[in-house]
This record gives C-alpha cells, sequence and structure tokens, in this order.
C-alpha cells in the first residue's frame, strides 16, 4: 500500500491489519509518471489523492489489484485501463 503521508490512525489501523506501508520520499513529485512508477509498482493496494493513473501507470503495476481515491471522483483514473487490468478503483469517503 502507497500512501503519501507518515501520519494519521490509517498508518496503525493498516499495518495493524497486516500490510506493509510504502511511503513515498519526500519531495517526489508523484504527478510525474515517470516518479510515480517506480513507488507504486509492487503494490497490490495504493491510496492515491489526485495523481494522474493513465494506462502507462497500470500496465507497470502487474500486483494491483485496487486503487482507493482519497476525496472524490475518478477524473485522474484511465478507467477503461484499470478494467483491462482488473483494478478495483472505489473512493475514501468520510
Amino acid at each position: 500500500t502507497a500512501l503519501g503521508t507518515k501520519e494519521g490512525p490509517h498508518i496503525k489501523i493498516l499495518r495493524d491489519a497486516g500490510f506493509e506501508i510504502v511511503i513515498p520520499p519526500a519531495g517526489v513529485n508523484l504527478y510525474d509518471n515517470d516518479n510515480l512508477i517506480p513507488v507504486v509498482k509492487d503494490c497490490v493496494a495504493v491510496v492515491t489523492g489526485s495523481e494522474p493513473w493513465p494506462d502507462k501507470v497500470l500496465s507497470a503495476c502487474p500486483k494491483l489489484r485496487v486503487l482507493s481515491r482519497t476525496g472524490v471522483g475518478f477524473d485522474a483514473i484511465d478507467l477503461a485501463s484499470a478494467d483491462r487490468h482488473r483494478v478495483v478503483v472505489a473512493t475514501t469517503p468520510g
């Protein structure tokens, strides 16, 4: 699971559930696909912000099964590509 923050109760909840947490290095521009791919390429699930998820990124993540967007909307995610790669896309309301 990749997350953009080291703080918050979600980190403990996910770790307690047995997930390994991957925190992107500070200062990395995740809006650049070439920076995002090395961070998420081996993840099974990602809690993402508004960074773009085009086919290039989804294709580079063969293990990815869940992409959960913080906030609302999926406009930064190529939903057709997610379907082809069998990646469930969701939001994290509340």
